[in-house]
This record gives structure tokens, C-alpha cells and sequence, in this order.
């Protein structure tokens, strides 16, 4: 019995792989379901026992054209909870991506009304998606200026419009990509100076002098600081995508460095006049948000009674983090504090 559910269910799916096929290829008008039964090997009757009519099939076949690419969004969004501040930006390139790929795998061949028809289910498949997003962001402390539902309208049919639209031209445009980008930042209720301040970057080389500049004002937080050493491991792990800083106004006022191999924060420093505005938080949060969940994250820092590291302490101690063992850094009395990777972090409620 079970094997012949399985042969069933095979043959149905072979006949909903051959109506995506066709309709790709002919359109909805030019497809019909003797053209189906045909490249599938069965006869008509067996495709009307599994499906009503030809709207139920073409509906069926759209299902599986975006199986994939509901999963792999799904699990963008999910991951948010853990980097939310690379959210959105991923989200967004991984749409431009598939954009991309899809025009070089179809654009010759598809016709026009099942382009359509995809283009419109895109659309309609964001929403709850930008939704979601939406409120994670929430979570993480943002402030709409419009109502949740009108936002994701407006991102969704908006953003999801122009990439569906001009995804060719967006890639190589970096103008149109910063003024979609601020765009969002608007409708997240961010000025372009706050949004500055709320999603770290990825550093690039060019950023080693401004945040050499930054290490002049903290440098004494480090003990066993050595500007030669520091910048040439800073060249080397930015190059290994390690590490994470917050611009603002031409200056880095923030950065992170961490080891994807030995799982460790190796560095965490806010300029002092940006902090108590949660950097630290949101550049700890993006970092981790590089492990997987569950995965055990340790931080070397002041040990307890160090009057010069009670905030640094605290602040990791509000993160979550709980002491290891003791240690000597650079000839200076530290401690080791780990976490657990978490799903989610709760401290801006």
C-alpha cells in the first residue's frame, strides 16, 4: 500500500513538473493539459484525477517554482533574529541575486505571461517575509514612521518592484543602491545620521586609518596595545571578513573583531563620545550573529574587583556572558567569560 502512494505521488509530482516546464516555455494560454500529459508519459484523465482543471495545475506548478526560494528567504529572516542588522541588506541582495539569475536562466526562453504571473507571486510571497522583518527589527528597538502593514506594503511592492524591475541595472548602480537603502532607513524611522549609528558594516582596508584613529582614543583600555601589531592583524582579519565597525560622519566610532575558527571576541571598543547609544550591544550582536546558534563564544576581559574594566565587564555580564577562568593577557591579570550562541538576544525590551 505504501509503495503504491509513493508511485501515486511520484507520478503527480512528474505531471506538475511538466506543466512548469511547458508553461515556462509556451505561457498559460499556450499550454494545454494534453501538452502536459504528453511530456509527462501519462494519459489526459490521470492529469484531471489529480487536478480540478488547468488553473489548479498552473497553480500547483508556481508552488514548486518558488519551493526554493521560499525556503531559502525563510530562512533569512529567521536568521535575523540572531543578525539583525544585516538583515534587511541581506535579504534585499539575495532578491537582487536571484533576480540575476533568474533573467540569465529564463529571460531568453519564458513567455511573457508567465513572467508576469512569477514577477506578481514574488511580490504577494514578500510581504509576510518583510513583515517578519519588520518585527524583529521592532524587537531590536525600531521606531516606524507609518503603520507595520503600510511599511511592508511599501517595502515589499516598492523595494521588491524596482529589483524585479531594474535588477540588472540596481547591481551596478551604487547611487540607486544607497538611495534604496535610505529609502528603507526612512520608513524604519531612521535619519541617515541614526541609521548610521543602528547597522555596523563589514569593514574594508580602507577603513584601517580611521580605525587606527579610533584605537588613539581608546588605546588605553587595551593593556599590551601595540599600534604596529594591532594594524597588521587588523589588515588580516578584515581581509578574512572579521570584522565589523560603525561610521559616522567620516570617523569609525565603533568596530568588533572575532575569529570565526577559535570562536572568540578578540576586540570590542566604542569612541567615547558615542557611547550609552547601545553600539557596543549592536556590534556584539552582529558578531555573533557570524556563529551558528548554540555554538560557545568566549571574550577575554577584566577580571572582577579591576576598577578599569568594571564597564567593560558589566556590560558583558548583560550580554549574557558568564565567567570561564582566569587568565594573563600581556603580561595582565584578565578574565575568560563565554556564551552559548543564543536564537535571540532580548535586551533592547
Amino acid at each position: 500500500m505504501k509503495k503504491c502512494e509513493e508511485r501515486t505521488e511520484g507520478k503527480k509530482t512528474e505531471i506538475i513538473s511538466a506543466a512548469l516546464k511547458l508553461f515556462l516555455e509556451s505561457g498559460y494560454e499556450g499550454t494545454s493539459i494534453r501538452m502536459i500529459a504528453a511530456d509527462a508519459g501519462c494519459e489526459v484523465g490521470l492529469c484531471y484525477y489529480y487536478f480540478k482543471n488547468k488553473d489548479e495545475l498552473f497553480s500547483k506548478a508556481m508552488e514548486l517554482f518558488f519551493e526554493h526560494y521560499q525556503k531559502e528567504a525563510d530562512r533569512i529572516v529567521q536568521r535575523g533574529w540572531r543578525d539583525p542588522f544585516n538583515m534587511m541588506r541581506r535579504f534585499w541582495y539575495w532578491l537582487l541575486e536571484q533576480e540575476q539569475d533568474f533573467r540569465d536562466r529564463y529571460e531568453d526562453r519564458i513567455h511573457w505571461t508567465v513572467h508576469w504571473a512569477i514577477r506578481e507571486q514574488t511580490l504577494i510571497l514578500l510581504e509576510p517575509r518583510v513583515e517578519r522583518m519588520i518585527e524583529i527589527l521592532q524587537h531590536y528597538g525600531a521606531k516606524l514612521e507609518l503603520d507595520k502593514r503600510i511599511t511592508t506594503m511599501y517595502l515589499a511592492h516598492g523595494v521588491g518592484s524596482m529589483i524585479l524591475h531594474d535588477g540588472a541595472h540596481i547591481m551596478t548602480d551604487q547611487k540607486m543602491i544607497w538611495e534604496i537603502r535610505r529609502g528603507i532607513n526612512l520608513l524604519m524611522g531612521l535619519t541617515p545620521d541614526s541609521a548610521d549609528l543602528v547597522f555596523p558594516n563589514m569593514a574594508q582596508l580602507s577603513d584601517i586609518p580611521a580605525f587606527m584613529g579610533m584605537m588613539e582614543q581608546v588605546k588605553d583600555s587595551f593593556p599590551g596595545f601595540e599600534e604596529v601589531q594591532f594594524c597588521e592583524m587588523l589588515s588580516e582579519r578584515i581581509e578574512q571578513q572579521e570584522v565589523y565597525v560603525i561610521a559616522y560622519h567620516s570617523r569609525i566610532v565603533g568596530g568588533v573583531i572575532f575569529s570565526k575558527e577559535r570562536k572568540e571576541i578578540d576586540f570590542l571598543a566604542v569612541a567615547p563620545d558615542c557611547r550609552k547609544k547601545k553600539l557596543a550591544a549592536r556590534l556584539l550582536i552582529t558578531a555573533m550573529g557570524q556563529f551558528e546558534a548554540g555554538e560557545h563564544v568566549t571574550v577575554v576581559t577584566y577580571r572582577s574587583g579591576d576598577a578599569a574594566g568594571w564597564a567593560a565587564r558589566e556590560f558583558y555580564r548583560r550580554m549574557g556572558f558568564i565567567e570561564e577562568e582566569l587568565v594573563v593577557v600581556f603580561d595582565y591579570p584578565c578574565a575568560r567569560l563565554g556564551i552559548d550562541a543564543p536564537e535571540r538576544w532580548d535586551i533592547f525590551n
